[in-house]
């Protein structure tokens, strides 16, 4: 937090909760493709998501043309910026590759029903996408920027790219689909052993009412009457004797 000494500031890393991917989630019915895998990708349309990325690194990846399909999910909140994607498509000759799905509710049936998870932002907080991602046990590519990629990218998930590369992005997408089904599987099954053991919201609700116990009861030990408290976020709400606390911002 700008103008705030460090000591001051209390972070909670955002969470999901798991129980909205358990097993028992049917797959929605996504449209049938020609090509043998289904990638999704949950963003709003906004140019901060970077579909463009996607969209220019699948163009140069001939392998990933043959075998992927890519469901774009997501609501329009700028619709030059959509428009300019949907001219894209057609000028990449993609249309065979992508389907735009819209916006939608069921994440969890979207990625029941897909093989690989992706994100081509040029900035995030989190992303809670990508912890989506891994607790539907999907791999995926994403690009290096927020808490949750620098966190799990060191954790044998390895398609990370820097944003705006969209060679790196290529490569990570020719590789992906390179590997054998029992490797994706075993990326997913990584990915779902570091969200339940980081990333589980019923960890977490200790540590947010620890925090706002801290905030309200001034006999607190820990209490200091300027504290500023966040959690990977960008909503700012004021607190009693000047404190804050940001909250988490949910938008895909």
């Amino acid at each position: 937090v700008l103008g705030v000494a460090a000591d001051l500031v209390s972070v909670i890393g955002n969470s999901i909760d798991l129980r909205r991917f358990s097993n028992g989630i049917p797959p929605a019915g996504l449209n049938d493709a020609r090509q043998p895998l289904k990638a999704a990708m949950v963003a709003n349309f906004r140019p901060q998501k970077d579909h463009n990325l996607l969209l220019q690194a699948l163009a140069r990846a001939p392998r990933a043309r043959e075998n992927l399909h890519v469901y774009l999910a997501g609501f329009d909140g700028d619709p030059e910026y959509m428009a300019d994607c949907l001219k894209l498509v057609e000028a990449l000759d993609l249309e065979a590759n992508v389907t735009f799905l819209g916006g939608r509710t069921d994440v969890p049936a979207i990625l029941k029903a897909a093989d690989i998870g992706l994100l081509s932002s040029r900035s995030e907080t989190g992303p809670l996408v990508l912890l989506e991602y891994m607790a539907a046990g999907l791999p995926f590519i994403a690009t290096h920027t927020g808490h949750v990629a620098e966190k799990v990218a060191g954790e044998g998930l390895p398609f990370f790219s820097e944003p705006g590369d969209i060679r790196s992005y290529a490569e990570n997408l020719e590789a992906i689909v390179a590997l054998p089904a029992g490797d994706r599987a075993a990326l997913g099954e990584i990915g779902q052993e570091l969200v339940r053991h980081e990333f589980d919201l019923r960890q977490k609700a200790g540590a947010f009412i620890r925090l706002y116990q801290e905030i309200l009861d001034p006999s607190e030990e820990l209490h200091t009457p300027n504290r500023v408290l966040h959690s990977s976020s960008s909503e700012r709400i004021e607190q009693p004797k000047d404190r804050a606390f940001l909250a988490e911002d949910r938008i895909v």
